[in-house]
């Protein structure tokens, strides 16, 4: 029998993985909310705010989906998908109807905007990461949109828009970071990002970000790192 030869191997180094919304965010916001969740492993107990969200998100999935498939979506598809994602809910005596109601109005509120400005679904729901010095930097993509030959990221909001100086300052820099992830990714200059709030007035829906601005509001992103 041959000699068995055993040659050794690098040690790995597993790197650290961070998402801004569930790390970054979290512990800028409340650094003993995120120890509980984090580091001992309490669940955040989900609230109506919470709930009306994941609703919301889910439709809007769904309408993605469907214009991405060529499918004219109609008001009878947003009852149909929004009776769904319910379903469980009402199962554990979860029962709203004013709830459904309201998300039907966020998710039309949407689909308007998208067929109002022309929008076509390049890609949505969308994980993506990169290598950050020693840490890896994950994040998700609501969507990207093409318009006119151009991209633009949209990130969603349920609640009210906030003023500049709160909200909006944070999500200047998150989606700063997606852009920079997406074009290492894709190889695709990003041209517009923009914070869409689905229970506003149609003029005030959107607020948006161009790469000047976030980086004169001290946003920088260098080497694929958020600053």
């Amino acid at each position: 029998m041959d000699e068995l030869k055993v040659t050794p191997i690098k040690p790995i180094v597993l790197q650290r993985s961070y998402a801004y919304t569930t790390d970054i965010a979290l512990y800028s916001d409340c650094t003993r909310h995120y120890l509980l969740c984090w580091v001992f492993g309490f669940e955040s107990v989900e609230g109506i705010p919470e709930l009306l969200g994941t609703l919301v998100n889910y439709t809007i999935e769904d309408i993605h989906q469907a214009l991405k498939a060529g499918i004219d979506v109609t008001e009878a598809h947003l009852t149909i998908w929004i009776a769904e994602h319910y379903g469980p809910f009402e199962q554990r005596g979860i029962e709203d109807s004013a709830m459904k109601q309201i998300v039907y109005q966020h998710a039309r509120s949407y689909l308007e905007y998208v067929r109002r400005q022309g929008l076509t679904v390049i890609s949505f729901e969308l994980g993506i990461s990169s290598f950050v010095g020693d840490y890896l930097m994950n994040g998700k993509l609501d969507v990207v949109m093409k318009r006119n030959g151009s991209y633009e990221i949209i990130h969603f909001k349920t609640g009210r828009k906030s003023k500049p100086e709160g909200e909006q300052v944070r999500y200047k820099k998150k989606l700063l970071l997606y852009t920079a992830l997406w074009e290492q990714r894709m190889d695709m200059r990003v041209d517009a990002m923009r914070l869409f709030y689905t229970g506003e007035e149609k003029s005030e829906q959107v607020v948006s970000f161009t790469r000047e601005e976030t980086r004169a509001s001290g946003c920088e992103f260098r080497d694929g790192g958020d600053h």
